[in-house]
């Protein structure tokens, strides 16, 4: 047996559990709301997951990291905590019996196995048994209230093996380097083959690897699909000043086991991901508004702030309801306005807020 095998849940990256949050969380989740899920059964769904990882830094298609980049993930997800003492996977070949470790709360279990070549990761977990037998991978699970329930799962869709998707590639990476997280940034990418059945999920990660924005759950509105080329990330959403880690990820599911677990939802799939940097741009500093000598009764006003980013001038009555005015890219870093409010319509109050919200 290879000693590098018998590493469990363990990878040379902490951020492991964040990049294979759309396999071990979004994918099966997504299952769950198109199927439905039997409430009462200890379990709410498991899998296998074999996945390709990919690493963009320029505009050239994505190399697989330099080592570890091939993955067979196996996940069991419990109702509730502490109702899944023990998780096993054992292929139908050679490979020996996995075990599945608990987070704290014992409410998921996982194991994970990294390997550097598809043929490795093929030798240890195959797709197919000689040339036509599917493998079966045999998830067990001993619960509190069920006992012990074992379900055997396969990378086919019904007669025909499951393919890995497209392998995801950013188009607008150096833009990403340089986002002004005060306004809408429209992320793009390649096409992913077109197919409304793969799930797609963007994720990006802080430097401590903190979850800072996760795309809509597959078969949600606005979710992503292989029919998607680009997606939106919201103002305000990315932390400014930050170097960030963003993942594409896409999976080719198949079909899901509902019958052989009652309440519960087995899925086999094949995904790829790619790994790609973000940076935002320094949070600007407030803008400065500068009264100037009126004109023919309207006030102007001269508003200064960075260049290049989204300025509005709003006025109130009050001080509780702000109306937006005028807004502008300001190019220049700094422009003149005038009020289309004269003076004779009364007190009115003014200010200057960077940004698109």
């Amino acid at each position: 047996m290879d000693p590098a095998r018998n590493r469990a849940s363990v990878h040379p990256s902490n951020k492991l559990c964040q990049r294979v949050r759309w396999i071990c969380l979004a994918l099966p989740l997504s299952l769950l709301l198109v199927i439905g899920n039997v409430h009462g059964a200890d379990v709410s769904y498991f899998g296998i997951i074999k996945s390709i990882f990919y690493q963009q830094t320029n505009d050239v298609a994505p190399p697989t990291l330099v080592s570890n980049a091939y993955g067979f993930i196996s996940f069991v997800v419990a109702s509730s905590n502490n109702l899944v003492a023990n998780a096993t996977v054992k292929p139908s070949n050679t490979t020996p019996l996995r075990q599945l470790m608990p987070d704290t709360n014992q409410f998921s279990w996982r194991f994970e196995d990294f390997t550097n070549s598809q043929s490795a990761l093929d030798g240890v977990y195959p797709t197919t048994i000689g040339l036509l037998t599917p493998a079966s991978y045999t998830t067990t699970m001993a619960t509190t209230n069920d006992g012990v329930r074992s379900v055997a799962l396969n990378f086919y869709l019904v007669v025909v093996p499951l393919s890995y998707p497209v392998t995801p590639q950013l188009t607008n990476l150096a833009a990403a380097r340089d986002i002004d997280s005060t306004r809408d940034f429209q992320l793009g990418w390649d096409s992913l083959g077109g197919s409304t059945v793969a799930i797609v999920q963007l994720s990006i990660m802080d430097s401590a690897s903190n979850l800072v924005y996760l795309s809509e759950e597959p078969f949600e509105t606005g979710a992503l699909t292989g029919a998607s080329f680009s997606t939106v990330i919201p103002a305000d959403t990315l932390p400014p000043g930050a170097n960030l880690m963003g993942h594409l990820s896409i999976g080719n599911p198949g079909l899901p086991n509902t019958n052989s677990y009652p309440g519960a939802i087995g899925v086999a799939a094949l995904g790829k991901d790619t790994q790609f940097p973000l940076t935002t741009r320094a949070a600007p500093p407030p803008p400065q508004l500068e009264i100037l000598p009126p004109q023919a009764g309207y006030l102007r006003m001269r508003l200064s702030g960075e260049t290049n980013r989204i300025y509005q001038i709003q006025d109130s009555a009050d001080l509780l309801t702000w109306t937006n005015n005028f807004t502008t890219n300001c190019l220049q870093g700094v422009f003149e306005y005038t009020s289309p409010i004269p003076f004779s319509a009364g007190t009115r109050f003014y200010r200057g807020k960077v940004g698109q919200k």
